[in-house]
């Protein structure tokens, strides 16, 4: 898209924003995992708040700075993963609200 032979370069700037959102997936699911188990969920729930907290704000930072200079497709790519961050953290809400038993193996 960009002249100059960049390539995938171009999407370098959210690399480090999606590759934290993997890990406070990874986290979510293993703390919904403890919760409905009865464990200690704590040990991940902490953790998956302050990865989650900083990588939004991260997000939404970039996305400013992103549209401030016209970097319409980095705006759009942010955009849409703020919006999957949201899909996700609700479906980790509502898992932990519905009533299903875990089995712990």
């Amino acid at each position: 898209i960009k002249p100059g032979g960049k390539g995938a370069l171009v999407l370098w700037p959210l690399f480090g924003s999606l590759n934290q959102l993997l890990a406070a997936l990874g986290l979510a699911v293993i703390t919904v995992y403890l919760y409905k188990a009865g464990k200690n969920y704590f040990l991940t729930l902490l953790p998956l708040l302050f990865v989650l907290f900083m990588t939004i704000w991260s997000m939404f930072e970039n996305i400013i700075r992103f549209i401030g200079k016209g970097e319409v497709l980095l705006s759009v790519i942010t955009a849409i993963a703020l919006g999957l961050t949201a899909w996700l953290l609700a479906g980790g809400i509502k898992a932990v609200f519905v009533k299903t038993a875990v089995s712990s193996a």
